[in-house]
């Protein structure tokens, strides 16, 4: 009896289903009509619930919900505002800091080649004569050096290097310690 009676309802006849996804007449199957169908329902419940809300508080009530709709987006706005001006307070005090970073590089940069040029000029003379580096690296380490012979200087890549061979004998360990720490010491000097 149940069956008989839903078959006399419309969407019953000829096995047309309706549901989630519709059937419609010719056998296609769509969803937009009943996505629709339940867009509206649920806007209409939405609706529906807003105003019984509306209707069931007082008008004191009213104000205070209307203040609250409209404070809400201002205060979520002013807060967004000081957020993005603390970032930016943020940025601008590292890029200070980097920018008198790259003053202080730049100033010892232009320092360090003025400070090259001069001790380049001062040490002029004693780079080009390793047989003085020997003799007082030697006279300082307590003995004297013998049978020293320049070499021929060679050039490369614009440099010229001068080199000196040198026969001692007779030394300590701690004599030819000193004799090379003299030696690095003043060519750690003079080099640029």
């Amino acid at each position: 009896m149940l069956i008989a009676e839903l078959r006399k309802i419309e969407c019953f006849k000829n096995n047309v289903t309706r549901g989630p996804t519709d059937t419609t007449p010719n056998g296609v199957r769509s969803s937009s009509r009943s996505t629709r169908r339940a867009w509206e329902v649920a806007s209409v419940g939405i609706a529906d619930r807003a105003r019984d809300f509306w209707a069931r508080i007082s008008p004191r009530e009213r104000g205070l919900v209307m203040i609250g709709a409209i404070a809400a987006p201002i205060v979520i706005a002013i807060w967004l505002g000081m957020a993005i001006g603390d970032g930016l307070s943020n940025m601008e005090a590292r890029n200070d800091k980097l920018r008198k970073a790259l003053t202080t590089v730049e100033y010892l940069k232009v320092r360090d080649r003025s400070s090259d040029r001069r001790s380049a000029r001062r040490h002029a003379g004693r780079a080009a004569q390793p047989r003085t580096y020997l003799a007082n690296a030697a006279s300082t380490a307590g003995f004297v050096l013998k049978a020293t012979t320049p070499r021929s200087p060679i050039a490369r890549n614009g440099f010229t290097t001068s080199s000196v061979s040198f026969s001692a004998s007779d030394l300590t360990i701690d004599q030819l310690k000193k004799f090379l720490q003299e030696i690095r010491d003043q060519v750690a000097l003079t080099s640029w």
